[in-house]
């Protein structure tokens, strides 16, 4: 053998370099040209993926065309470099096609009123059409380089897997350099022009290193040379189709994980731009170092159909591991987050780590798939091809793929049955290989290992149905790390909290949880809303709007449902309509869990859903607006930042009326003051009047207009009355001087604020999402609403119509010591106070009604109260629980009178604790263990009726509680109402906890319902267990006797009689002995 035939010349290298820098360039643009049809087409998964499955069609047609081609006519290098010199220019031109394209479809979305599916099938034509050039010259390249390098028959597996896999390293350094440092460095617009110097480069370089290339079209192999050789090198026809399936097949599997894997490990690694390119880079180079190492494999193996069928069979094996994998990850995360998290470089490391923990092996072998097929598919006569042909059937097969498992099968059967099924696409795939193949054909070695990874999958299948705990991947690892691990695993973290709604939406995964009194909603893991949390900036956001203009027949729109409490604060006030735009689909029927706290805001004939991009939707549609609230999560979030940038806030001016009002919410929390100047600076830069206001600490409420703000005293009290009054009230931010105590400046403060500030935020530079990750767990360097002290206003410089020196006075003090009170929150004790309480006091002395004082110092005198029982002093603790009652805020005062019921409950005075309890559940109705307590009470009073309702509550608030279905049975069961419904729930506590007396109750509705056999078989594993359970017995005996045992049951019944010491149980015995 040659020296020539087992390397590569030093021309040919360099050829690889071009590569790899091609490879590198093409990621570039993916990551723009994605990003910037999200701006036309929307940022919905349908709309990502559409872009994706249009760019990889371009790649399958490229390949498949190019490949041919090459056969023909045209040196290889001269053609990459015409290919690559194409890209660039088309690359310059497309910002002049996405205006036509966005110009375009806008135009077709409003003069045709066209279903969801005519306008994807219109966004993938604008896609494919916009990305055709490009991405088919794309496609082209591998198999016009493969034609040129792949001239070594003896050598082909290696020199395909160094082909694909420095492509692949080149795209692995692309998506890394592009989302870490150019992206955040040049934005979109610099990326670009660096992709298209690149592109330039890499054509001029190939045409000039052809000139000393001299090409050779490869020799005809005759008919008897090839029939001697086809045996190590061509299968025969039908093996090589199979093979060609199995290559599309790998590509729909590898997609299918990819996607999988990608949405769960969101919820454990985070859901940042940073994040989403860390992934994708472990993805890639697991892929590319497979090609590596398995293409000299692949040459030493005269046959390599059998080493490709093992490997197929190994993904699947590797696949199902990564099943009880991430379900540990998580806590892994946690544990060991605080040593990597002291720089963002470093944490992204880890999550690198993480991702490669669960993607790397199988990727390894997706990678090492391609020198195999190569190896085994390949014809030399027809190199260009059969090599486009090949990669053209794996790229149809990962659109397919990726398209099906977002839109099909994670939305139906969930993202841990996806992975399921595509390792069944993998089996299929093998077992396609072994019917042309067959087993016998197989090396012994190769069946050797053949059988191990067979053996290895029993148990892996296992393993892989065992359902992943919602729990633990909705408990939000990547955001809430520092608070896992205080509680010590998560677990602890949300042993108080419960699990009452789980759905996995094509967009992201939506739970809802009950945590004692409280309802809240979580977005991948992270709290978006809540029923008490954030309840005040929830409904500000909708009436501070309200304030300025009139809402009489006023159309709105607010981007964002989350838990609808925003949508029915504005639907208070007499408005025409609301617009409420949601990404996600599913978040209605989890607002509906808030039902009680948004109004119902879902029934009523004002409210309109509209499942969409909320940029897109504004962008799409030709309506305007009177208000237009914008209340996205979290901007650090990826694609999120796109509604806080100039050119969104430009849309909101073209979608308003004149004298329209835009309001916008900005979470400031794990910003620094950078960040929130740039967001102030853009905002005031389009809407020439603004004013800034706060809700709950950590959030900014945003108004921006295009003609005077005017806010007037006598206006707000005529506008704060009936259903608006009683939602304000509700948030116990009355009367209005306390609610305006929470304005911060006009437009000259906010100007002030960020004077000599010249960062913007824009589409191009994506500024909050490269930004924010960065600091976000720097909790010194974050900045807070103290950092607006220097420009803070009281609402009396603003406001016209204030009716008398008295009410200036007070709008003054509240605005002073609500002030007084956000600083002893957010850092302590303010200057000339040696205590909070002795803060908090001073406040509620001069605002008595400033929510932050009222809650804070409410909640410490709780926590006092709580200990003072701990202790035994019951007097003091009730002493302490009455102040509370007597200043707190709801929340507060709800515990207060549980704690005090508990105190009159332990002292054996059950009529004031039941008093209490009701108490407490006139402010927090919601809580679960205030109604278990008045359904104990009232079961013990002997009204089961009664019990069974507060119990009925419990239950629904607290699903995980066994007790709480069990005592609902139970009562149910007594009263002799509603049978079925015991049933079920008595079912449902014993598949919770089988303890005895979960069993006993399953066992005495049985009776009820007549299931004499079933509840006999119940009964008896009770008294298995505890034989002088007395009820159990008595319940037994009854079954018995319809059972036709009367023997046994008089046994059973004499047993109760004469033994038992409770005289209902001995009364019930006698009559149905009587019976007998």
């Amino acid at each position: 053998m040659s020296k020539r035939s087992q390397g590569f010349t030093g021309l040919e290298i360099f050829i690889l370099a071009l590569f790899f820098a091609s490879g590198a360039s093409a990621l570039i643009y993916e990551a723009v040209w994605a990003r910037k049809l999200t701006y036309i087409f929307g940022g919905s998964a349908f709309a990502i993926a559409t872009v994706l499955a249009a760019y990889m069609a371009g790649l399958a047609l490229g390949s498949a065309w190019f490949g041919k081609r090459i056969d023909r006519k045209g040196h290889p290098l001269v053609v990459y470099g015409v290919l690559e010199g194409l890209i660039g220019l088309w690359a310059l031109f497309l910002p002049a096609f996405l205006g036509f394209a966005d110009n375009f479809y806008a135009w077709i979305f409003q003069n045709f009123e066209l279903g969801s599916y005519p306008l994807s099938l219109i966004r993938f034509v604008l896609c494919f059409l916009l990305l055709l050039v490009p991405t088919t010259m794309m496609g082209g390249t591998l198999p016009v380089l493969g034609k040129l390098l792949l001239n070594n028959w003896q050598g082909l597996g290696s020199r395909a897997g160094l082909l694909y896999g420095i492509n692949t390293i080149g795209a692995v350094v692309g998506i890394a350099a592009g989302g870490f440092v150019l992206l955040p460095a040049l934005g979109m617009a610099g990326a670009t022009w660096l992709a298209v110097g690149i592109n330039l480069a890499v054509a001029a370089a190939a045409v000039l290193a052809s000139r000393k290339l001299q090409y050779v079209e490869p020799v005809e192999v005759q008919e008897t040379q090839q029939e001697e050789t086809s045996s190590d090198t061509l299968y025969s026809g039908g093996l090589r189709k199979a093979i060609l399936v199995v290559y599309a097949a790998s590509g729909f599997a590898a997609l299918a994980y990819e996607v999988v894997w990608t949405k769960v490990l969101s919820m454990i690694l985070g859901t940042t731009t940073y994040a989403f390119t860390s992934m994708l880079t472990t993805f890639l180079l697991g892929l590319s170092i497979g090609a590596f190492l398995f293409g000299k494999i692949a040459d030493r193996f005269g046959k390599p159909a059998p080493l490709l069928a093992v490997v197929q069979l190994t993904i699947p094996l590797l696949s199902l591991l990564t099943i009880p994998l991430i379900e540990r990850l998580p806590q892994f995360f946690v544990n060991h987050f605080d040593t990597f998290a002291g720089h963002w470089i470093s944490l992204e490391m880890f999550r690198i780590l993480l991702a490669g923990a669960t993607m790397f092996l199988p990727t390894l072998l997706m990678g090492g798939t391609f020198p195999l097929v190569t190896r085994a598919f390949v014809d030399r006569k027809n190199m260009g091809s059969s090599l486009g042909v090949l990669y053209a059937s794996n790229t149809v097969g990962a659109i397919l793929g990726s398209f099906l498992t977002g839109f099909v099968f994670i939305p139906l059967i969930g993202r841990q049955n996806s992975i399921l099924l595509a390792t069944f696409v993998n089996l299929f795939a093998v077992a396609l290989l072994l019917s042309q193949l067959g087993w016998r054909k197989f090396p012994t070695s190769m069946r050797a290992l053949g059988g191990l990874v067979i053996l290895a999958l029993i148990p892996a299948v296992v393993l892989g149905l065992k359902p992943w705990d919602p729990k633990i991947l909705t408990a939000g690892a990547y955001y809430y790390p520092r608070q896992i691990a205080e509680k010590g695993s998560i677990e602890e973290y949300y042993s108080d909290s419960n699990l009452i709604h789980y759905e996995e939406s094509t967009e992201a995964t939506i739970s809802v949880w009950q945590s004692l009194h409280s309802t809240i909603l979580r977005i991948n893991g992270k709290i978006d809303a809540s029923s008490h949390g954030d309840m005040i900036t929830q409904k500000m956001v909708s009436h501070v709007p309200t304030f300025y203009t009139d809402a009489e027949d006023a159309e709105t729109v607010i981007i964002g449902l989350a838990s609808g409490i925003s949508v029915g604060a504005l639907l208070t006030h007499p408005i025409k309509s609301v617009d409420t735009v949601e990404l996600i689909e599913g978040v209605d029927r989890a607002a509906r869990f808030f039902d009680d706290y948004n109004g119902n805001c879902l029934d009523d004939p004002r409210f309109n859903l509209i499942i969409n991009d909320g940029r897109n939707q504004l962008r799409l549609s030709d309506k305007t607006y009177d208000i237009i609230i914008s209340e996205p999560t979290n901007p650090w979030i990826a694609g999120v930042g796109a509604l806080f940038t100039r050119e969104f806030f430009q849309l909101t001016k073209d979608r308003i009326n004149p004298g329209g009002i835009v309001c916008q919410w900005v979470q400031i929390y794990h910003m620094q003051e950078k960040d929130v100047q740039a967001i102030l600076a853009t905002f005031t830069e389009e809407f020439p009047y603004a004013h800034l206001w706060t809700g709950n600490p950590g959030d900014l409420i945003l108004v921006g207009s295009l003609e005077p703000l005017e806010l007037s005293y006598t206006e707000l009290e005529s506008k704060i009355t009936g259903p608006v009054l009683e939602d304000i009230k509700n948030l116990e931010i009355d009367p209005i001087p306390n609610m305006l105590s929470y304005f911060i400046t006009d437009r000259e403060g906010i100007l002030e604020f960020v004077s000599g500030v010249d960062q913007r935020v824009t589409d191009d530079n994506l500024y909050l999402e490269f930004s924010i990750p960065r600091h976000m767990w720097d909790t010194e360097s974050q900045t807070n609403l103290l950092a607006f002290d220097p420009v803070r206003k009281s609402a009396t410089t603003i406001l016209k119509q204030i009716p008398d020196d008295e009410t200036r006075s007070e709008i003054d003090t509240y605005s002073k010591y609500h002030r007084i009170a956000l600083e002893a929150r957010t850092v302590g004790p303010p200057p000339g106070y040696s205590t909070l309480e002795e803060a908090y006091r001073d406040v509620l002395k001069h605002a008595p009604q400033d929510w932050i004082a009222r809650d804070r110092l409410a909640h410490d005198l709780n926590e006092r109260g709580i200990t003072q029982i701990q202790e035994g002093s019951l007097d003091q603790a009730a002493a302490t629980f009455r102040e509370v009652i007597e200043l707190g805020s709801r929340t507060e005062r709800a515990l207060a009178w549980n704690n005090l019921g508990y105190i009159e409950y332990v002292n054996n005075r059950r009529d004031i604790a039941l008093t209490y309890w009701e108490n407490s559940a006139k402010e927090e109705g919601r809580s679960p263990v205030i109604n278990f307590n008045l359904g104990l009470l009232s079961a013990q009073s002997g009204d089961r009726k009664k019990a069974a309702e507060y119990f009925a509550k419990a239950a629904r608030f607290d699903p995980s509680s066994a007790e709480n279905h069990n005592s609902l049975a139970y009562n149910l069961a007594m009263i002799n109402e509603d049978l079925e419904r015991a049933l079920s729930h008595s079912r449902t506590a014993v598949e919770i906890n089988p303890q005895v007396e979960h069993r006993a109750t399953l066992g005495f509705v049985l009776l009820r319902n007549s299931k004499f056999e079933e509840a006999t078989g119940v009964l008896e594993s009770v008294l298995a267990e505890k034989s002088d359970h007395h009820e159990a017995q008595l319940h037994l005996g009854i079954a018995l006797a319809n059972t036709g045992d009367k023997e046994r049951s008089r046994s059973l019944l004499n047993e109760v009689i004469g033994k038992s010491t409770d005289p209902d149980l001995v009364t019930q015995a006698k009559s149905e002995m009587e019976k007998l």
